[in-house]
């Protein structure tokens, strides 16, 4: 009996070599947009959202290609064993499908785009990353932090790009008599920063006015958010000021 004739080995071989090319079809893809990208073909980055589509395509192409030998086409046997491999994919990968469904819906919908600082209820950070299962971003600490498109795509995000408009804001805070006002500066500015309303990428000044005052001054993720981030600061000074 040929080798070939053994279905596990046929889909092992058309999964290597599909694998493989499908490899070079998205780096040379990513290649393509990072030279978009440096010569100013896409300056708004509308091409990252080509992502997760293209991943998606050249995903379902390879997997197609390897469950070949088991087409429904064939025997009974090939059709069960066809639709148990199916079902099993769907149950062991439930929530990197969701994922998926999630990265097409954010193609689709674009909230964003690449170098966005966004802000969702509990995280930002500019966006470095757009995938098919996953969105990096760059948070206020230096750090990355990858968020599920499942959880992005129905969560409400607050965007605020390099074409976004909003202002800084000013906020006095009240000091406590008796309190040390340079450790509750230090520990207001820490709050401020992990605030989700509050612009990362913009400077984030809390300045001792008077030993009774600190005036803090940040930007807002969006022009919308400015009462929303004047509320927060005014919560986290409070929350500083019972830490110190």
């Amino acid at each position: 009996m040929n080798i070939i004739e053994w279905p596990i080995i046929e889909t092992l071989i058309l999964l290597a070599v599909s694998g493989t090319v499908a490899w070079f079809l998205q780096w040379g893809w990513t290649r393509f947009l990072r030279f978009a990208w440096s010569s100013g073909l896409d300056p708004r980055y509308r091409l990252a959202h080509t992502v997760a589509p293209f991943r998606l395509l050249v995903g379902l192409a390879v997997v197609g290609i390897a469950l070949a030998p088991y087409r429904p086409s064939g025997s009974p046997e090939g059709v069960a064993i066809f639709i148990g491999l199916l079902a099993l994919a769907v149950m062991v990968g439930f929530n990197y499908f969701r994922d998926i469904v999630g990265g097409v819906a954010l193609s689709l919908r674009r909230p964003f785009t690449l170098h966005d600082q966004i802000a969702t209820a509990t995280i930002s950070g500019r966006v470095v990353d757009i995938g098919l299962t996953r969105v990096r971003i760059r948070t206020p600490d230096g750090g990355l932090a990858d968020l599920p498109n499942r959880e992005l795509s129905g969560d409400r995000i607050r965007t605020s790009g390099a074409h976004g408009h909003a202002l800084p804001i000013e906020v006095r805070v009240p000091v406590r008599a008796g309190q040390n006002v340079r450790r509750f500066a230090a520990a207001l500015n820490d709050q401020v920063f992990l605030s989700c309303f509050v612009d990362a990428g913009a400077p984030i000044i809390v300045d001792v006015e008077t030993e009774a005052e600190i005036i803090v001054r940040a930007t807002p993720t969006h022009p919308d958010d400015a009462d929303e981030l004047r509320s927060d600061i005014a919560a986290r000074a409070a929350l500083a000021l019972h830490k110190t």
